[in-house]
């Protein structure tokens, strides 16, 4: 369900999948499991559940820093920033940083315009996050441009 969530998944698609893996597993009941017409469910995961993995996603982040105090590695960018992405619903770090840019209310939309600005992006989980939300305004400014273009 994570993946559906950081992927960009609405929440009545997220509320179909969950009903159908609620109906194949529930066994031997009175009453089958209703559809929620308010995906009600879907809901119930990203006010409860997402907040949750966010919490165990700072746990990971914690380990981790603790073994490269010990020497036993390095702490990457993105462990950092995992709680909090987990937590919106961010697919990577340009979705991140394209969220916390625009003013796009939906996390599809967010997530359908990084996929738009995708092809403009270089930088790789192990990168500077100056350099991704770099990388995101230059995409959005170009996309601009070429926006202005196509209207003439």
């Amino acid at each position: 369900m994570v993946s559906m969530w950081c992927g960009g998944r609405t929440l009545v698609e997220i509320e179909a999948w969950l009903l159908t893996f609620i109906r194949k597993h529930e066994g031997e009941v009175k009453q089958q499991a209703n559809q929620s017409s308010t995906a009600q469910r879907a809901r119930r995961f990203a006010i409860r559940i997402a907040p949750d993995f966010g919490l165990l996603c700072g746990v990971l982040g914690q380990i981790v820093a603790y073994k490269a105090a010990e020497g036993e590695g390095t702490v990457l960018p993105i462990i950092d920033m995992l709680p909090q992405m987990v937590r919106a619903g961010d697919y990577d770090r340009h979705h991140a940083a394209l969220r916390q840019i625009t003013t796009a209310a939906s996390r599809v939309e967010t997530f359908e315009a990084c996929l738009a600005l995708r092809g403009h992006f270089k930088a790789g989980p192990s990168a500077k996050m100056d350099v991704v939300r770099n990388e995101v305004t230059s995409a959005m400014l170009f996309q601009s441009f070429t926006g202005l273009n196509d209207e003439e």
